[in-house]
C-alpha cells in the first residue's frame, strides 16, 4: 500500500457558500466587554516602592492577544489599539510598545477552561519547539560548531478529542520525561474524564494511578519489552 493511497482530493461543489465563506475571512468585529474596560488600569499596589503601574494585566493581555492574532509588530499593535479605542470613543490610554515588551516577560495568563457535562476523552503528546537565540544568523550562515549542543524545550499538550480543543499545557526543558507532567496536566482539567489516550511513552505507573485517579481508562500502548 502507497502513501499516495491515503491522499484524499476535496472538490468545492456549492461555490456561492464557498465565496461567501471567502468574504468572511475579511470582516472586523471588535467586541469590548464592560468589565474589561473597567479593569484596565491598575488599581491594585505594586508592594514595593516605586511609581505604581499605570496598566493592568488584562490590558497588556489584550494588546497581545491582538498582536498574535493580526500578525503585528509591538509599534503596530500600539496603533492598532488606539485606532480602536478612538472610533470607540473610548477614553482609556494604550500602552505603548516599550512597556509591552517589558510586561510580556513576567505576564501571568490565565486560561479559563469551560467545564464540560459530557465525559471527555483526553489526547496526550508532546512535541519540541526549537529556541532562537542571537547567533542564528552566524548558525546558517557560518554551520554548526562541532560539540555545541542545539537549545530546545518540550510543549505538553492535552485536547479534548471531540471539539479538538486544548485543555491543558505545559512547558517544561527537555531533560524532562514525558510522563512526568501527565499527573499535573490532568488535575489542572474541570469535568468528568472518560479516557486518556497517549503514545507508549506515557506507559508508568505514575500515568496509570493518575489516570485511574480520575476514573478514566488509559488507552496506552505498551513499551517495547513491558
Amino acid at each position: 500500500m502507497k502513501k499516495s493511497d491515503f491522499v484524499f482530493d476535496y472538490r468545492v461543489r456549492n461555490w456561492t457558500d464557498y465565496n461567501r465563506a471567502l468574504v468572511r475571512r475579511g470582516s472586523l468585529t471588535v467586541w469590548v466587554d464592560e468589565q474589561a474596560l473597567s479593569g484596565w488600569k491598575h488599581t491594585a499596589g505594586v508592594g514595593r516602592r516605586g511609581r505604581p503601574r499605570l496598566y493592568a494585566d488584562a490590558a497588556i493581555e489584550c494588546a497581545l492577544v491582538i498582536k498574535a492574532v493580526f500578525h503585528l509588530s509591538l509599534r503596530a499593535t500600539q496603533g492598532f489599539l488606539e485606532s480602536v479605542l478612538t472610533m470607540m470613543r473610548v477614553q482609556l490610554p494604550v500602552p505603548d510598545y516599550t512597556m509591552m515588551c517589558r510586561r510580556q516577560r513576567g505576564l501571568d495568563v490565565q486560561v479559563g477552561i469551560a467545564e464540560r457535562g459530557r465525559p471527555q476523552h483526553i489526547v496526550i503528546d508532546t512535541t519540541g519547539l526549537k529556541v532562537f537565540g542571537n547567533g542564528e544568523w552566524n548558525l546558517r550562515k557560518h554551520g554548526m560548531r562541532r560539540g555545541r549542543r542545539r537549545t530546545w524545550r518540550k510543549l505538553h499538550l492535552g485536547v479534548d478529542e471531540t471539539t479538538k480543543e486544548i485543555v491543558a499545557v505545559d512547558l517544561t526543558t527537555s531533560r524532562l520525561h514525558d510522563s512526568l507532567q501527565l499527573p499535573a496536566m490532568l488535575s489542572g482539567i474541570p469535568g468528568v474524564i472518560s479516557q486518556v489516550s497517549a503514545d507508549k511513552a506515557y506507559d508508568s505507573a505514575a500515568c496509570y494511578d493518575a489516570i485511574l485517579a480520575r476514573d478514566a481508562t488509559p488507552a496506552t500502548p505498551p513499551r517495547r519489552r513491558a
